[in-house]
């Protein structure tokens, strides 16, 4: 296949037009005006809609002009490119005996047809389009154009001499056929009749949000004096006028002005959440989900999303072959000399991403034998004998870094940690992807899999929505926007190691069978017996970060923080130690003391409005509170601190670019 642009060279010679013959509608308005724009309000598309639907004097003007304000806002408009250009960009073919005729794909493989093709597809939104081709010129349509719909009127199939006319030109007459097509339902009033009430309530909401700014975001400034001098009033005046760009007034010294608020708190949130609303059902209407608009949707869901819209894809391409089969063929045969015998289809081979054709081959491995060259082609790597395997750094105790971590599957005796842990499941097919991967050659520590990072994300994430709760509170959110951040880092480290450990293994075994069942245990270590620690540690973390934003917030009533066991047999000394020492929030010992304090410690803080300040001459750390902990979440801004030895690389310069994963 190739691009959009190509000269035509076609099969037989066309008929030779010249401009005056052509007999475009467009061209038989004798007085074309603008559309003006008018302010739109939900009671304007109702009435607008009455006359749309008038059976005997039927009017789209004002409806027209909803559309054309509904099409100014950016969410409406980038969903509506985004399934128009998902035709735009989808390859195609003329198949002749259910083979491509590469000569009359090329007929297609032009401007003019990609302009038709736009123009057809906008029948989705307006209900209609009436396409005027205009003169044939070097066997093309150079100045194909939809005639201005306000002089349409589609039911009665005629072009008026005025916008919303139901009288004038008829377009069915033989004259007329040869340079003009019509495409859509001539009752249909497109997708943009629903679309254009969100974009009002929105545009609405927009304005009241900029309303309460500016009545509650900036000062007013007033002026008080008992002065009956006007000269005197107006230098009070000026300085008011020049003092800024807010609204002020000079009042007597007995009059007063009060703006009344609402009592409830985060008031921009009403606002806010009505917007999101309108988005969402925009995002539903024209591309059928949320999923692939919204930046919150999960991995799980926004699968289903993508093939959600994928079918409405595939409808708006079933719409354009029929038009092109049914239609625009037989009428290029008929009118302007093609000779084209094959039907127009779109190609809707699947298109993979590089990681997940590599998930595929790896699946596949076990069953099919896969040539070098193959490989060595489709994913743009080089092959050789050996697998490659990344060096150790040089003066690097594995011992320690294994010892490290070894410490997450160890069940406190003193603070039970791992007995209230959750069980957390992770997808079943990862592991195979991740050791086929691996045994390929494909999965490297410099080519790792953004599905497991996907799954682990999803997690990390879980744990940090269940922990934190909500973070619609303005001052709360940022934190938990660069807590968000650091789980996906954190994520992307776990992978990265367990990759590197796992690659070790592929040189040591002559069998995929014997590899796979060393390579499982470090999966199934990484993968089970620590996630579920980390999942819970992250859990507990995140609850501390969002405790200590509030109690850093609330300072000012209840400044002190009283560390807290929970005082039974199974408390660890080292945090018994620990028991009852008070500062005040923003002392510095909760930079490094702020619970949790181990792996399942079971600690916390207890907040007073007044209390005798803890004397910490001479405090030493506790022997059992890990160097790994010794940091507050919320002050760090991490869920998990660089000092983890998940972050122990070599290549910061990788590390620092997330290991080659998306953020």
């Amino acid at each position: 296949m190739k691009l959009f642009g190509f000269e035509i060279n076609k099969a037989k010679e066309p008929v030779n037009l010249t401009q005056n013959s052509s007999k475009g509608l467009r061209k038989k308005i004798n007085y074309e005006t603008d559309l003006q724009r008018v302010r739109q309000d939900i009671k304007r598309w109702r009435t607008a809609i009455v006359y749309a639907e008038s059976k005997s004097t039927p009017n789209r003007v004002e409806l027209l002009r909803c559309y054309k304000d509904a099409l100014l806002d950016a969410h409406l408009s980038a969903c509506i490119d985004q399934r128009k250009n998902s035709i735009l960009c989808r390859d195609f073919k003329i198949e002749v005996s259910e083979e491509e005729n590469e000569e009359q794909t090329e007929l297609f493989e032009t401007a003019w047809f990609r302009k038709f093709v736009d123009l057809a597809l906008d029948s989705r939104y307006f209900g209609f389009t009436l396409i005027d081709f205009g003169p044939m010129i070097d066997n093309e349509f150079p100045d194909i154009q939809a005639v201005p719909r306000e002089y349409v009127c589609p039911e009665f199939q005629v072009v008026s001499q005025y916008q919303g006319g139901c009288d004038g030109i008829d377009i069915t007459k033989p004259e007329f056929i040869p340079w003009n097509m019509f495409v859509g339902d001539k009752y249909d009033l497109g997708l943009l009749l629903k679309a254009s009430s969100y974009t009002i309530w929105k545009k609405t909401s927009l304005g009241n949000w900029s309303e309460y700014n500016e009545k509650f975001g900036v000062p007013m400034r007033i002026g008080k004096t008992a002065t009956s001098d006007n000269e005197q009033v107006t230098h009070m005046e000026d300085a008011l006028k020049g003092a800024g760009s807010s609204f002020w007034a000079v009042i007597d010294t007995n009059d007063a002005i009060e703006f009344l608020d609402s009592e409830k708190s985060g008031a921009f949130e009403i606002f806010d959440k009505m917007i999101e609303r309108s988005n969402s059902e925009i995002s539903k209407l024209v591309l059928g989900q949320t999923g692939t608009t919204d930046e919150k949707s999960f991995v799980g869901s926004a699968n289903v999303h993508y093939n959600v819209r994928q079918d409405i894809i595939e409808s708006d391409a079933k719409f354009i072959e029929d038009l092109v089969n049914d239609k625009l063929i037989p009428w290029l045969n008929k009118y302007h000399g093609y000779n084209i015998t094959g039907e127009f289809e779109y190609e809707f081979s699947q298109t993979m991403t590089m990681q997940e054709k590599a998930d595929l081959v790896t699946k596949m491995m076990p069953y099919v034998q896969f040539s070098a060259e193959y490989l060595e082609k489709e994913f743009d790597i080089e092959l050789s004998d050996e697998p490659v395997m990344e060096e150790p750094a040089a003066g690097k105790s594995q011992t320690n870094y294994e010892n490290t971590i070894s410490s997450y599957s160890f069940e406190c005796k003193a603070c039970g940690g791992s007995s209230f842990f959750e069980v957390v499941n992770i997808a079943d097919d990862l592991e195979q992807i991740v050791l086929q991967g691996v045994w390929a050659g494909i999965t490297t520590p410099k080519n790792l899999p953004v599905s497991l990072y996907n799954e682990l994300t999803r997690l990390f994430e879980q744990a940090l929505n269940e922990g934190y709760g909500s973070a619609d509170d303005f001052n709360k959110n940022a934190l938990y926007q660069e807590l968000k951040i650091s789980v996906r880092h954190f994520a992307a480290a776990k992978v990265y190691q367990q990759v590197t450990e796992i690659s070790k293994l592929s040189g040591k075994y002559d069998t995929y069978q014997d590899f796979a069942t060393a390579a499982s245990q470090i999966y199934k270590q990484y993968n089970e017996t620590w996630l579920a620690t980390e999942y819970n540690t992250g859990r507990n973390a995140a609850r501390a970060a969002s405790d200590f934003k509030t109690y850093q917030i609330e300072k000012d009533l209840l400044p002190y923080l009283e560390y807290q066991t929970v005082g039974d047999a199974r408390v660890r000394p080292e945090h018994a130690a620990l028991d009852g020492i008070t500062r005040q929030v923003e002392d510095s010992f909760w930079k490094s003391y702020y619970p949790p304090n181990g792996w399942g410690c079971r600690c916390t803080t207890i907040r007073h409005e007044s209390h005798a300040e803890t004397n910490l001459k001479g405090f030493k750390q506790p022997d059992d509170v890990p160097d790994l902990f010794l940091f507050n979440p919320a002050l760090d801004e991490t869920i998990f601190p660089p000092e983890h030895p998940y972050f122990d690389v070599t290549d910061k310069s990788f590390a620092l670019q997330n290991f080659g994963l998306p953020l």
